[in-house]
């Protein structure tokens, strides 16, 4: 979910022309909301040093809450 977020941003921020992609990241995003409006712990993907994992347990709630509001913002601006 995470990483759907990122690829969301990064749509974003390099004005990607397939809208398709976007939204179908974005719905990815909004079907994977928990009621109470968080979203659910994933497993650790960060490896370094080949050995040591790392997680941010509020990476699930920023990164998805940043791109759907930079998504929505986006869509606000373009009328659509």
């Amino acid at each position: 979910m995470v990483q759907t977020a990122w690829a969301v941003l990064g749509l974003l921020a390099g004005k990607c022309e397939d809208k398709e992609a976007m939204e179908r990241g974005v719905r990815f995003l909004m079907a994977q909301q928990q009621e109470d409006g968080d979203w659910g712990q994933e497993g650790i993907t960060g490896v370094f040093n080949r050995n040591c994992g790392i997680t941010y347990s509020q990476y699930r709630n920023i990164f998805p809450l940043w791109a759907l509001g930079r998504y929505a913002k986006e869509v606000e601006e373009k009328g659509r």
